[in-house]
C-alpha cells in the first residue's frame, strides 16, 4: 500500500458540509481517549500479506471513547481528520499548509486482516458518551522525517482536522478537543514486523 500525506486541499469545501464540527458550539471541550498500540511493516490480507515500503509503516491505535458530554451541541466525528503530525522544525515554522501531516486510512482491508470492527464516521450527540475500543491505522513514514530524538521516532500523538469555514480558514488544529493518550510512562514504541502481533 502506498502511504502519502492527504493534500489540504483534498479538504475544500468538506468544510461547508461539516453540521457541527468540534468546538464550534458553548460547553467544554470534546474528549477522545485513545493508546499507542504500536507500528508495524505488514498487514494480512485476503490475497496476501501487504508490506509497506522500506521508510513507510503502519502506526496503529486504539480508540477508547469519545466523551461529548461536556459540549452541548454534537460532535460530528470523521475519522478521515484524525492525523499524526510530521513535520520537520522547519516545516512546522512554515505554516499549516506545508506540514507533513500523515491522514488516518480508513482502508477495510486492515479491519478485515487484523480482525476488529472499525471506527465509523458518525454524529456524537451533545451531553453524550460513545465508547468505541477499537482500532485505527495511520500509515506513515519510520524515518524520524521530525528530526526529533531518536529514542523517540516511533512514538506519535494524535491531532484531529477541525477545519471549518466559520473560522475563517480552511484547517484548525484539535480546537475544542482534548486527546488523553493513556500510554504508561515506561512504554516502549517500537517497530515490529507484523501487525497481527499487535491487536489483542
Amino acid at each position: 500500500m502506498k502511504t502519502s500525506a492527504l493534500n489540504l486541499l483534498t479538504f475544500p469545501m468538506l468544510a461547508t458540509a461539516s453540521f457541527m464540527l468540534a468546538g464550534c458550539g458553548p460547553g467544554g471541550p470534546t474528549e477522545i481517549t485513545y493508546e499507542q498500540v504500536g507500528t508495524c511493516k505488514s498487514y494480512p490480507t485476503a490475497t496476501g500479506t501487504e508490506s509497506a515500503k522500506p521508510n513507510e509503516g503502519f502506526a496503529i491505535f486504539k480508540i477508547a471513547s469519545v466523551d461529548n458530554s461536556k459540549h452541548n451541541e454534537a460532535f460530528y466525528l470523521d475519522v478521515e481528520r484524525f492525523y499524526i503530525n510530521q513535520s520537520n522544525p522547519q516545516e512546522l515554522a512554515s505554516g499549516v499548509y506545508n506540514w507533513n501531516r500523515r491522514f488516518l486510512n480508513p482502508d477495510p482491508r486492515f479491519a478485515r486482516g487484523l480482525g476488529y470492527t472499525p471506527v465509523e464516521t458518525q454524529a456524537i450527540p451533545a451531553n453524550e458518551k460513545r465508547e468505541f475500543n477499537s482500532y485505527v491505522v495511520v500509515p506513515l513514514r519510520i524515518n524520524n522525517p521530525t528530526e526529533g530524538p531518536v529514542e523517540k521516532q516511533y512514538e506519535y500523538k494524535f491531532d484531529y482536522d477541525t477545519g471549518s469555514n466559520e473560522r475563517g480558514n480552511i484547517q484548525s488544529v484539535s480546537e475544542g478537543i482534548t486527546f488523553v493518550k493513556t500510554n504508561p510512562a515506561d512504554f516502549k514504541y517500537t517497530l515490529i514486523e507484523n501487525c497481527k502481533d499487535l491487536i489483542k
